[in-house]
């Protein structure tokens, strides 16, 4: 915990301290005079050196850790009650309760139960008090599978799964070499899957496959010719970035709210699809290593169609900073140039007012 703390305290100064450069820029523009350079010969320094110990000190705090599952699923199962109230209410409600009498009472069931497990220290009793109450229409073996973990990580495990079959395996043998990077929150909650997974595929060579197991860096998504995703807006990214393209598979869109055609606005999610890259019905997945040749094929007609695209989303590339800076201060010019009349306007009017009683005293 001492280690810990310090590499919080550390943090704490080095986020600090990039305000230095934020507000040289904010004040004197870089334009390289002593109010920069001497506040930059500290603040980079120790920015290096703060950041620095702060890995040091993680390094050691790591080594060695050991990660107890059994606890960690009781913490998970302490909390997952409150997280399955949407669940629970949306299965009365097909059962034909009202929606909003069951909101309002999840709310206060919820907030008893918070209150039970802060202030008295005791048990997390929310599904008890679901349980007991007649309106959900519900029974503990109900409740119990909805409360399963896996019920609420979407079809992250199908879909690594589908996705090395159906997709990976067309891919091997064409002199490509293939990396596989999940999602973080999957090699976590799914380590045993995860750990399957890659033994089905031991016997490929890591130059023809290889299964990604540090994400502290994006290094591997940068460097690709290509990015193959579902619905991830990584391809944001690495397309807009590199100017290269990205492969799409048509899984099912998973869609928070069901009415988001009425608003008449497509996602950039969907409208993106096809401009910086294909999108592939999970039928047609024959067709991806023909997909994939052509893009590493053209890069340059990619690149070319990608900036393209770029050109019309992203405004001021590389030089946003420069042209807001250049806004506010034509504001504050506007501004002032007004008050600068406003005051003048005030001054001949004083002169008016003036002149209008000496004539009266007159």
């Amino acid at each position: 915990p001492m280690r810990s703390e310090r590499v919080s305290s550390l943090s704490r100064y080095v986020m600090v301290d990039t305000l230095n450069t934020a507000i040289t820029a904010g004040t004197q523009w870089f334009e390289r005079t002593l109010d920069d350079s001497a506040n930059k010969r500290i603040a980079v320094a120790e920015a290096f050196l703060g950041v620095d110990a702060i890995l040091n000190i993680m390094m050691n705090v790591t080594d060695g850790l050991v990660v107890y599952d059994k606890v960690i699923r009781q913490r998970v199962m302490n909390e997952l009650p409150f997280m399955a109230t949407e669940n629970i209410m949306m299965d009365a409600v097909k059962k034909g309760g009202n929606r909003q009498e069951l909101h309002e009472k999840l709310r206060v069931h919820s907030q008893a139960a918070a209150r039970v497990v802060k202030e008295e220290g005791g048990k997390n009793d929310l599904i008890d008090r679901i349980c007991a109450d007649p309106a959900f229409m519900i029974t503990r073996e109900e409740v119990e599978a909805i409360l399963r973990p896996e019920q609420f990580t979407g079809r992250s495990c199908e879909q690594v799964e589908e996705y090395l079959h159906d997709v990976i395996r067309p891919l091997l043998g064409r002199g490509w070499r293939v990396v596989v990077r999940p999602h973080p929150e999957y090699t976590k909650r799914f380590r045993a899957r995860w750990e399957a997974l890659q033994a089905r595929y031991a016997d490929v060579p890591a130059e023809d496959l290889y299964f990604e197991q540090d994400f502290s860096s994006s290094e591997s998504i940068l460097e690709a010719d290509v990015l193959m995703t579902d619905w991830s807006s990584v391809f944001c990214e690495f397309s807009l970035v590199t100017l290269k393209p990205s492969v799409f598979i048509d899984t099912p869109m998973k869609v928070s709210n069901p009415d988001w055609q009425e608003l008449g606005i497509e996602p950039t999610d969907i409208s993106l699809r096809n401009e910086v890259g294909r999108s592939v019905s999970p039928n047609d997945l024959s067709k991806l290593p023909d997909i994939i040749a052509e893009m590493i094929a053209n890069p340059d007609a990619w690149h070319d169609r990608i900036e393209e695209v770029r050109s019309r989303m992203i405004f001021n590339l590389g030089h946003g900073g420069e042209a807001a800076g250049r806004y506010l201060l034509d504001k504050i010019l506007e501004r002032q140039d007004a008050r600068a009349g406003e005051d003048v306007e005030a001054k001949e009017e004083d002169a008016r007012d003036a002149r209008e009683e000496r004539d009266e005293d007159l």
